[in-house]
């Protein structure tokens, strides 16, 4: 198919079957990500990518969202792309899977068994291998949160191209936790359709209805906060604004979920909490309370 031809809903199927077939051997893993062709999706051709916009990549960080990836798919498809012109060598290792990369938030970096190197705030990219690596906690259990620091500096991004780098990861954070917003609605809809109290299904009480119509609501209100964050791509604050706004939805549609499942959302056997330790965990790699904060500060000094 050339390459004119493609659309960025055709890679969601795709890559959600791709997900779903994820080797059980950690270094595996990214290998598969990248024979199925997704992590060069936006890196240059030069070194091995497909060279599409940001937009192709948002289906593929909804679908790990949906999957509950346990890699950081999103950060290596960026960095595969931010890297190409001052460490060509590395971005081509991200593309072919040979290694794996993540971005440090305010709130740390997402790690997984996969990665080998990361981007840190000052710009400087590092190997794993020799960092110190701290946790912080296994809020997402697939990809918990720790702090890097030290490793060997093998290139630098501009102060330019972290702006960058850090306005489109936040771009397909609202896609990651879209698709796993999306999961909890589905889930929750199912069940209170086909679980029956009193000789009727919950859905036909009316305060259900009026909860998963309240749910419902914000799961349009972040998909509108994604096309927002991928409408004006050189105005930082409006993809700011719309990843609170995706932050908030998201945690507002798992949650609800979590309830209407009664006692049962609570335990291990229903999976929910996880999507919801996934949106807490990108709301907190990100450092979201500060981040409101400053753009409530913004806003306050403009009205001074």
């Amino acid at each position: 198919m050339d390459s004119d031809d493609l659309k960025p809903e055709d890679f969601f199927d795709a890559a959600l079957a791709a997900m779903q077939a994820l080797p059980t051997e950690p270094r595996a893993r990214a290998a598969h990500l990248a024979e199925a062709g997704l992590t060069g999706v936006l890196a240059p051709e030069a070194v091995g990518g497909m060279a599409l916009p940001l937009a192709f990549a948002v289906p593929v960080a909804q679908a790990a969202g949906r999957a509950l990836l346990p890699v950081p798919l999103s950060e290596t498809m960026l960095l595969a792309r931010a890297l190409a012109p001052v460490a060509p060598d590395l971005a081509a290792a991200l593309c072919t899977g040979e290694a794996a990369a993540t971005l440090q938030g305010a709130g740390g970096a997402a790690l997984s068994d996969t990665c080998t190197h990361a981007v840190l705030e000052t710009g400087a990219v590092v190997t794993l291998a020799d960092a110190e690596v701290t946790p912080l906690g296994a809020l997402d259990l697939e990809l918990p949160l720790a702090r890097i620091s030290g490793g060997t500096v093998v290139a630098r991004l501009d102060p330019a191209a972290m702006a960058a780098l850090t306005r489109d990861a936040r771009a397909l954070a609202c896609a990651e936790i879209l698709g796993a917003a999306e999961t909890c609605m589905q889930t929750v809809v199912d069940h209170t359709t086909t679980r029956v109290q009193f000789g009727r299904p919950l859905i036909a009480l009316q305060a259900v209805r009026h909860a998963l119509a309240r749910q419902k609501l914000a799961l349009e209100g972040l998909r509108h906060a994604l096309r927002r964050s991928l409408g004006d791509t050189g105005e930082a604050r409006s993809g700011t604004t719309a990843f609170l706004a995706a932050t908030q939805g998201g945690v507002q549609v798992a949650e609800g979920a979590i309830q209407l499942h009664g006692g049962m959302g609570f335990t291990w056997d229903v999976p929910l909490h996880r999507y919801l330790r996934r949106i807490r965990r990108i709301e907190a790699q990100q450092g979201t309370p500060a981040l409101a904060s400053r753009l409530a500060a913004d806003f306050i000094a403009e009205l001074a």
